[in-house]
């Protein structure tokens, strides 16, 4: 079975992909994944039931596409990519039994219309996202860029992170202080944390029973965020006590690891996301 079709998830326009391997939906707003399912688990991903579904209204949860920069390094935060119409350019039918989609991205914004984003998306045992930028213009650019990636998971209380132990990070909770990790990342308060690491990170969620790695290229920082008990309150479209359910753990090029991007160059982040039991 190898199925893709076009339909409305919460009143956006969306692509729906079902293979003998997972199934998934993607919307055209954000290029936005809000679903991956492994066949014979449970969703990888989580949303919010506190969302706004509007279009260029940015949803809370899934994978945003962060990008041309990430955080507070622009306006609106996070980029503006997440909010507009991607197009689906190409769909494929793997040899492996996956479906990959390609769809694309050209800012109407004049200050950035030298730039273009392409987004594969690979649909099998495991999610593949490959972000390629294109630098048309005759400047450097310096990119900034994330798949806000929301896991699913079962008590934020009882799971780690595993790899980024010896790392350095800049702690978004403490005025960007510079701390090195020290073992498996654990949580008991607000965590929102940008590790300067390549490397592979898994999820040890002993709650659902599973692990989920998270492996990458071209990505310089992992981000790490669960807002806990205070900020949950605070944001108007994340319940007030849904943050056990989820954490964040971000492929990114952010503050010092963003990538100078030449004219005519273009640049790729990769992230392919699998389940373990």
């Amino acid at each position: 079975m190898n199925n893709v079709r076009f339909a409305k998830w919460n009143g956006l326009d969306a692509v729906y992909v079902s293979n003998d391997l997972s199934d998934g939906i993607i919307t055209l707003m954000g290029a936005h994944m809000v679903s991956f399912t492994p066949k014979g688990s449970q969703d990888l991903l989580w949303i919010s039931g506190k969302s706004i579904f509007e279009e260029g209204k940015a949803i809370r949860g899934g994978i945003p596409v962060c990008w041309p920069w990430f955080g507070r390094a622009g306006n609106p935060g996070h980029g503006f990519a997440r909010l507009n119409i991607w197009a689906l350019e190409s769909v494929s039918m793997e040899k492996d039994g996956s479906t990959r989609l390609e769809l694309f991205y050209q800012p109407k914004q004049t200050d950035f219309d030298f730039l273009s984003a392409k987004l594969f998306v690979t649909f099998g045992k495991g999610l593949k996202m490959e972000l390629v930028t294109a630098n048309n213009g005759k400047e450097d650019f310096v990119l900034g860029e994330a798949f806000h990636t929301y896991f699913k998971i079962g008590d934020i209380r009882t799971a780690s992170v595993i790899g980024l132990d010896k790392t350095d990070y800049l702690d978004n909770c403490d005025n960007l202080k510079t701390v090195n990790q020290q073992g498996d990342v654990v949580f008991s308060a607000e965590t929102d944390r940008v590790y300067t690491s390549k490397e592979t990170a898994v999820i040890n969620d002993p709650t659902m029973k599973r692990k989920i790695r998270i492996e990458k290229s071209g990505s310089n920082n992992t981000v790490v965020w669960n807002p806990w008990v205070a900020k949950s309150i605070a944001m108007a479209d994340f319940g007030d006590q849904e943050y056990p359910g989820m954490v964040c753990v971000e492929t990114a090029n952010a503050f010092g690891g963003r990538v100078t991007l030449a004219p005519g160059k273009s640049n790729s982040m990769v992230c392919v996301i699998t389940e373990e039991k």
